[in-house]
């Protein structure tokens, strides 16, 4: 009677176990982001979307039970993005370029100070073809989940929130045009020179944010323990980029003056993300 009772006792504590585990009011867990970027430009005549990047991050997950069917899911995580830009049109986009470091230029009367000055102790102007960002950002997810009932092990989701996402690293590879001061003279090569990973964070904003929506699935493996997937869409509402600055230099001809001013370079992310993780 008394092996009975005891093992009718411990099967309680087990079973009670076993659901407080299952009912975790706060999960907690690890998540893979591969994703697809490409961006869309404020001006279109001035940038042109040129292709779409590839990218990947991972981070922790932070979920917190709201009813049976709904959590609020957080976390932080280091992402990359970027995107690829032509700059091509009647307006050109470049910047002044020495000793491996893009120089700010300080436009005055619709003319660069001290140009020449620049030009002559060996800096160079280097007018964009194309550029490939690379970015790095500390992203923080703010989302509603909702659920389904547990179907076969396997319960749907839908999420709806944003990001807020913190820029952490800026590097770009440029297509240029160089030009330099040659014999009294400025001379521009007639083919492009590839640069690498140059510092760009001086012309790229410290935050964005997006709309993200999505949807995918959990696979419960034991107790709260849970494998999942998920694709989102994530829309970002803010610039990526500084909409001008002195290190991107906008140069036309009017009346046949030259007139330098600082670049419109507005572009707003876009990203298909695949999460893929384990929750506990």
């Amino acid at each position: 009677m008394k092996k009975t009772l005891f093992l009718a006792a411990a099967s309680l504590m087990i079973v009670k176990a076993s659901f407080a585990q299952v009912d975790k009011s706060v999960r907690f867990g690890i998540r893979a982001t591969p994703a697809v970027n490409w961006m869309t430009p404020d001006n279109d005549k001035k940038v042109k979307k040129g292709g779409a990047v590839m990218k990947a991050g991972m981070g922790l997950v932070l979920e917190f039970k709201l009813s049976d069917v709904a959590t609020f899911q957080t976390g932080a995580d280091y992402t990359g993005a970027g995107f690829k830009a032509e700059y091509t049109g009647t307006d050109t986009a470049g910047y002044l370029y020495k000793d491996d470091a893009i120089v700010e230029a300080e436009i005055k009367n619709d003319s660069i100070n001290g140009i020449t000055a620049f030009m002559t102790g060996g800096g160079a102007s280097h007018r964009l073809a194309t550029r490939k960002y690379n970015l790095g950002y500390l992203n923080i997810p703010l989302t509603f989940k909702l659920k389904t009932k547990d179907i076969g092990g396997i319960t749907y989701f839908g999420q709806i929130g944003g990001n807020i996402m913190f820029r952490m690293k800026a590097r770009a590879n440029d297509e240029v045009y160089v030009t330099k001061y040659t014999s009294g003279s400025y001379v521009t090569a007639t083919s492009t020179t590839e640069i690498e990973k140059i510092d760009i964070a001086k012309t790229m904003n410290l935050m964005t944010a997006a709309a993200n929506v999505g949807g995918g699935l959990e696979y419960n493996i034991s107790g709260s323990t849970s494998l999942y997937g998920s694709i989102h869409y994530q829309h970002h509402f803010m610039f990526a980029t500084k909409q001008d600055s002195g290190y991107l230099i906008r140069s036309k001809t009017e009346n046949n003056k030259s007139i330098q001013s600082e670049f419109p370079n507005g572009v707003r992310l876009r990203q298909f993300v695949l999460a893929v993780g384990i929750l506990f």
